[in-house]
């Protein structure tokens, strides 16, 4: 049986607990997984997560090296996925940043920083 994602964040296992709580509540912002974390791990710090290397379009900003490199980590093992969602989802959860949306993502990337919104979720679901 799968552990709680508070006893995997009470642990320090940071990996599990973020896996936990997109097995749990699917279809995570980055608000609500930095809000469920905040009394376990550091969440802010001045990581962003690139969506593809040198596009300039983040999935998310903002974040402290743990958390970024613990997302990091479960993307590139294709463990969770990013999904686009509505900016919406963003905007009830209470934060959106501070850069435009990526709507039509040129071939060769932005010049500047772009946002594209996500979610996030178990891969292959």
């Amino acid at each position: 049986m799968n552990q709680s994602w508070v006893e995997c964040a009470e642990a320090g296992n940071i990996d599990e607990a973020i896996m936990e709580i997109v097995r749990t509540y699917d279809y995570v912002s980055f608000v609500e997984l930095e809000r469920k974390l905040a009394p376990y791990i550091e969440t802010k710090g001045n990581h962003a997560l690139e969506l593809a290397p040198k596009t300039n379009i983040f999935i998310w900003f903002g974040l402290s090296e743990v958390l970024s490199d613990a997302i990091l980590r479960l993307l590139r093992t294709k463990r969770i996925e990013p999904k686009a969602t509505s900016l919406l989802v963003y905007m009830v959860d209470g934060a959106t940043p501070k850069v435009p949306i990526a709507k039509r993502p040129p071939k060769n990337g932005y010049k500047s920083e772009r946002w594209c919104p996500v979610v996030l979720r178990i891969a292959g679901l």
